[in-house]
């Protein structure tokens, strides 16, 4: 068992949340990520327990979870670290993770690390974005409505339809 596991996604009840899929949540099916045919166009892959269930991200990176693992996680946050009576960061640590750690610097255009599978963004072209430790905020209001301050996870998601 995993540090991760067991310090983190046992607590909060994120079974099926792993660097592996495991045999049962392969077997589920549904799973699907895209990549790029040679044609350009994104096509979908679809994930099973004979095919590597290993996410190769850097460390730090490359879960795999469903999308109710991935709000649970969100609903922590949001709630300053803790939820159910689990405790997981210190409300000041999930403010930190939210104020911009990069000062003047701009995030910027998010260039792929992974062309065949996702193309370059632009969240919110012409708005200054920045980074925290935990999430790209736009330091100003959007025009759809997103407030000055507003958080946004910017990574490469791989999220497992629920079964």
């Amino acid at each position: 068992m995993s540090i991760f596991a067991s310090d983190i996604l046992d607590p909060l009840g994120m079974n099926d949340t792993a660097f592996v899929i495991s045999p049962p949540a392969a077997l589920r099916g549904g799973q699907r990520a895209s990549a790029r045919a040679q044609t350009g166009r994104l096509r979908r892959n679809r994930w099973s327990s004979s095919n590597p269930t290993r996410n190769p991200s850097p460390v730090g990176a490359g879960f795999i979870r469903p999308a109710p693992d991935y709000l649970t996680f969100i609903r922590m946050l949001l709630r300053g670290g803790s939820l159910d009576g689990v405790r997981m960061l210190r409300p000041d640590t999930v403010a930190l993770m939210g104020q911009n750690q990069i000062g003047t610097i701009e995030a910027g255009v998010m260039k792929s690390t992974v062309p065949a599978a996702s193309n370059d963004v632009d969240f919110f072209p012409g708005i200054s974005l920045k980074w925290g430790f935990g999430h790209m905020i736009n330091m100003q209001a959007v025009p759809d409505g997103r407030s000055a301050g507003s958080l946004t996870w910017g990574g490469f998601q791989h999220l497992l339809p629920i079964a």
